[in-house]
């Protein structure tokens, strides 16, 4: 952020809210801070993914389905037995340094889908 805010450039920070940092992008010490750094714009998200191929993922950065906005409403396919694992399964994907927990554990993913992989890959 150093950088971006020597170079004069307009940048923006991103975050999925979770259970688990909720806490700390909300604290009003760390908004002050990345204000302070050069932050010009927060935002936080909280939706479900879904690929140009109507598959409903778990990240936009990690294309695995196992349901399709084709098939079925999305409430079912929240309910998919790929996403019900991945909710009984959370602890095996907790948030990394950086990047998405999902592809960098892609093995793990990939198990508990059963192999398969979504269309969109």
């Amino acid at each position: 952020m150093a950088e971006l805010k020597a170079a004069g450039f307009f940048f923006a920070l991103s975050f999925t809210v979770t259970r688990s940092n909720v806490g700390t992008i909300t604290d009003p010490a760390f908004v002050h801070s990345a204000v302070d750094a050069g932050c010009k714009l927060f935002f936080c998200m909280e939706y479900t993914p879904i690929s140009a191929a109507g598959d409903v993922e778990p990240c936009p950065l990690a294309p695995y389905s196992d349901a399709s906005l084709k098939k079925m409403p999305r409430k079912d396919a929240l309910r998919s037995p790929f996403m019900e694992s991945m909710r009984d399964n959370h602890d095996l994907f907790r948030e990394t340094a950086g990047g998405c927990a999902l592809w960098k554990n892609r093995e793990q993913v990939e198990a508990l889908l059963g192999g398969k992989l979504s269309a969109a890959v």
